[in-house]
């Protein structure tokens, strides 16, 4: 085993050595340009006897390499054996203790689940049977315990360890496991829990995944999410779909590997609608030209953009990926957002409650007609999407569709969206931001709904410069992507403080009624 650690020469040139992790090191590693010391610990393990891995050593150089560049106080392992990854994985842990800092953690090599519970394999791990797993590997889980109990402000793990292995026949399936991200965490996969990532080619020099990731981290103020949705639409397109890279967050604050930790920067309102109009050009342009490639180069200049879920959407409906993420226990398989969900004659039936007014009505709505992707209700009072995009209801018509499902859905996923909302004649645009924040049961009069809770909150901008708060909460079935319960209250915004004021609108609405009920999975 070799232990490097890169740290930046007061010359910005990158250099290495042979050293244990030393916090003087580190201190003085962290001190430059960012405020919050930047720990990691990056393994590159390929010299497995019964599996050897080309290029998993050279991947962690090439990320260690440009972690140093970013700023990072960075160990690098290759090769290495369980009691020295055990070590490390301590020194790191200690090295951060104290210091409110951000830990981060790159594995290329083996990984499999066992129990629903994440491993890395050292080099020496001789895994003749499943009781094995546990005393010579590294749970994933320890690493996480090390960065908690040095009260990190923020952890990064980063598995480039699902490459197919000789091992899986011993574990509870191929891949890793689906788990979700502690509080304070970003969790990244090279591919969908549950499959298989590749190894790149000899002449590639790094597997498909670090080859991108390498690429991304090069640009010092990109968003840590920005980065990894790049990658994912990446590797995706090179491999032609088998290999889609997957990731799960509880992060609260924002983070660039350049910068550390951002505070947010709020748009003004002439700012935000100057990115709204000059990203849903760049949208309808790409929507127009119909094509895969056009909407992966959307992705990469967009890649959290306003209309970037219909992007994906749309790249769905083109190319349907060969992988999809398998279930944690208790989970929920992923909704395959591209497929047909209403049919001719479909009812549904809706309660709606007006809490201001202090009134409930029911409505049934009938699938009267589909014109491609659109589903017309009632002759056109309600129109969606077959994704349940919202098209049209009794608040206005939407340009374009608002998303209420997104692909990949759970607990942590976030999402931005925009769009114009037409009423009476008047329009104004609406801006929201949604994330996940649960997989509950949900009680219904057809029964207990296994469901993710969303969140959304924003504001609509009107012509006369009044804004209205948005906060909705919307509960979507997990097996087959629609909404079946949402609330909502909105108020008006104070013109000098942004402050909530006077009620606008305050309701919830379930579905009462599914006619005929589509089949559920068992």
């Amino acid at each position: 085993m070799q232990s490097f650690e890169f740290v930046l020469s007061r010359r910005g040139m990158l250099s290495a050595s042979l050293a244990g992790l030393a916090p003087s090191v580190l201190a003085q590693a962290s001190s430059g340009g960012a405020a919050v010391p930047r720990v990691a610990l990056v393994v590159g393990n390929g010299s497995y006897p019964q599996a050897p891995l080309r290029n998993a050593v050279s991947d962690a150089q090439s990320v260690a390499r440009v972690l140093a560049e970013q700023g990072f106080a960075v160990t690098t392992l290759a090769d290495a054996r369980r009691a020295e990854l055990e070590a490390a994985i301590a020194r790191t842990g200690e090295s951060l203790r104290g210091r409110n800092g951000v830990g981060l953690l790159y594995f290329a090599g083996h990984g499999l689940q066992l129990d629903w519970r994440n491993y890395i394999l050292p080099v020496d791990a001789r895994i003749e049977k499943a009781d094995d797993v546990p005393t010579q590997c590294i749970d994933v889980q320890q690493v996480l315990a090390a960065f908690k109990a040095a009260s990190t402000r923020m952890n990064i793990v980063v598995l480039d360890a699902c490459r197919d292995n000789p091992f899986a026949e011993r574990a509870s399936g191929r891949g890793l496991a689906q788990m979700d991200a502690p509080a304070g965490t970003f969790l990244a996969y090279a591919t969908a829990p549950g499959n298989v990532a590749e190894d790149g080619t000899a002449t590639s020099g790094n597997g498909p995944y670090a080859l991108h990731l390498v690429q991304e981290l090069k640009r010092p103020d990109a968003r840590i999410e920005d980065v990894f949705k790049r990658v994912r639409f990446a590797v995706r397109r090179l491999t032609q779909g088998r290999q889609v890279p997957w990731e799960s967050t509880s992060l609260d604050e924002d983070f660039s590997f350049g910068r550390g930790i951002v505070e947010p920067v709020s748009a003004t309102a002439p700012g935000r609608d100057e990115a709204f109009a000059s990203e849903l050009a760049a949208w309808q342009s790409v929507l127009a030209s119909g094509t895969a490639a056009d909407i992966y180069g959307y992705l990469a200049r967009y890649p959290n953009g306003l209309f970037a879920e219909l992007a994906r959407l749309r790249l769905d409906q083109l190319e349907r990926p060969a992988v999809r993420p398998l279930p944690a226990p208790g989970g929920a398989a992923a909704i395959d957002i591209a497929a047909r969900r209403y049919e001719m004659g479909d009812v549904i039936e809706w309660e709606f409650h007006d809490r201001v007014r202090g009134t409930t009505q029911r409505m049934a709505f009938r699938v009267t007609s589909l014109d491609g992707e659109r589903v017309i209700f009632n002759r056109g009072s309600w129109i969606l999407t077959q994704s349940s995009a919202t098209v049209k209801n009794a608040s206005g018509v939407k340009s374009p569709p608002v998303i209420q499902v997104v692909s990949d859905m759970a607990v942590g996923r976030r999402w931005r969206s925009a769009f114009t909302n037409t009423f009476q004649g008047v329009s104004y645009r609406n801006f929201y931001d949604s994330r996940v924040v649960a997989l509950e049961d949900l009680a219904t009069p057809m029964g207990t709904l296994r469901c993710f809770r969303v969140e959304h909150r924003g504001e609509s901008t009107y012509p006369d410069g009044r804004v209205l708060l948005l906060a909705r909460t919307d509960w979507v079935d997990a097996q087959r992507a629609r909404v079946m319960r949402s609330d909502h209250e909105y108020r008006w915004s104070h013109p000098q403080t942004g402050a909530p004021t006077a009620m606008q609108s305050s309701g919830s609405s379930r579905v009462l009624r599914e006619d005929p009920l589509p089949p559920r999975p068992r």
